[in-house]
């Protein structure tokens, strides 16, 4: 179409121009904000939710903790004396008595040794009877020259004469007094030779089990600086001890007494029972990982002889025990759903709210917020959480309706 036939067109029909400009700017207003919006406000990704229902059931209360099997009392036996293993009695796992004999030491220098101090015992005492007989003639000899000297008004003896007397009285006492004292001396050794060589046997101190054996006959053991331990042994395997650290956070909820769960390595099938004897109060310090724990010993029947010392224990404490309550999973309690899908409005069942308190010490529920699947979006509730064993947890209200679907866990559609 040429310039002037448009230009006619224009004059007859003016109003079909106009409408036709109208359509291409709202076209281009409406291209112009649909980028706008676009740009601004991206497609919301979609998401896949998995949820599982509420649920009636029995809910245990524990605390975890690992330790290792001991038994509840121990002897190490030692010898107080050095010398060469002449005979050992007993081996590992093997049953005593209280005073049976375990090994002997080689008495032959011990006894070498109390007989000469027997024979030095013999001369000193043949010594010192010799020195009372010195003794009592000095001691005469000087009462009767004293006496002759008052007689005489100190004309006989001399003064001479009556002092070497009193100086030969004072040798002979001193002597006979040195020479008692070495006989108690010696005779002290020998008591102590005597009691070498009663210790050269080594005896069990009580009814038990040898646990540890650490020598062999024909070795030399030497007590010069601490005595050395030559068994262990334990009163008896049928109770032991599971000794396990408590975490800080947990240990205000353990008490003598609780009953106790636990397993090992060697039976990983069975359950074994035991119960909560001493939750200690000193405080026992990872410094590596700067982390709080505190000794907790569980006594354990053993009378299977199934466990034995030094065995690995998983052990869970039974805190309380809830039966017949509504349980959720764990992981509800923690799931966060994505910004763009939580829903604006929150959730309530028809449940009456509990009276409320006024006094400031009123005990407060821990309060969580989950989140129920509605209309496909995630919906926020808040309920009051009691117990949990790690994997549900106990919901003390609202009472929430069977078929109610709690998120636990979102992923993104691909």
């Amino acid at each position: 179409m040429s310039v002037l036939a448009k230009d006619m067109y224009a004059k007859l029909y003016p109003k079909h121009t106009k409408r036709k400009w109208l359509f291409l700017s709202i076209a281009l207003i409406c291209l112009v904000a649909g980028g706008i919006i676009w740009w601004l406000y991206p497609s919301t990704p979609k998401y896949i939710y998995k949820t599982a229902m509420p649920k009636t059931a029995t809910i245990t209360q524990i605390v975890s903790a690992a330790g290792t099997l001991s038994p509840i009392d121990t002897v190490e036996v030692g010898s107080q004396i050095s010398g060469r293993i002449q005979e050992v009695l007993v081996d590992i796992n093997d049953s005593v008595q209280e005073g049976q004999v375990l090994a002997t030491i080689n008495p032959e220098k011990l006894n070498q040794t109390l007989n000469k101090q027997k024979a030095s015992l013999e001369s000193a005492k043949a010594q010192h009877k010799l020195s009372l007989i010195t003794l009592e003639k000095a001691k005469w000899n000087y009462d009767r020259l004293q006496e002759l000297y008052k007689r005489t008004q100190g004309k006989s003896p001399s003064k001479l004469e009556l002092q070497t007397a009193k100086l030969e009285y004072e040798n002979a006492l001193s002597s006979a007094q040195v020479n008692a004292l070495n006989i108690a001396n010696i005779q002290a050794d020998v008591k102590s030779s005597e009691i070498d060589i009663k210790n050269s046997i080594i005896l069990s101190p009580i009814n038990g089990i040898v646990l540890e054996r650490s020598i062999d006959p024909g070795q030399t053991v030497a007590a010069s600086f601490q005595t050395p331990t030559l068994f262990k042994l334990a009163k008896s395997l049928e109770e032991m001890s599971l000794v396990v650290n408590v975490a800080e956070a947990d240990i205000g909820k353990v008490q003598i007494g609780q009953a106790v769960r636990f397993s090992v390595d060697a039976y990983p099938d069975t359950d074994f029972s035991a119960k909560v004897d001493r939750v200690s109060y000193a405080a026992t310090e990872d410094t590596s990982n700067n982390i709080i724990s505190y000794e907790t010993r569980i006594l354990v029947n053993n009378q299977a002889k199934l466990l034995r010392p030094g065995m690995s224990a998983s052990a869970n404490i039974i805190i309380q025990t809830q039966k017949d309550v509504q349980t959720i999973p764990v992981s509800a309690l923690f799931f966060e759903p994505p910004k763009q899908e939580a829903s604006k409005r929150s959730f309530s069942f028809s449940t009456p709210p509990p009276p409320r308190k006024s006094s400031a010490k009123a005990s407060k529920k821990p309060s969580k917020t989950i989140y129920i699947l509605e209309n496909g979006s995630p919906t926020p509730i808040e309920v009051e959480v009691g117990i949990n064993d790690g994997i549900n947890a106990q919901i003390l209200s609202p009472k929430l309706p069977e078929n109610t679907q709690i998120i636990t866990q979102a992923s993104q559609k691909q």
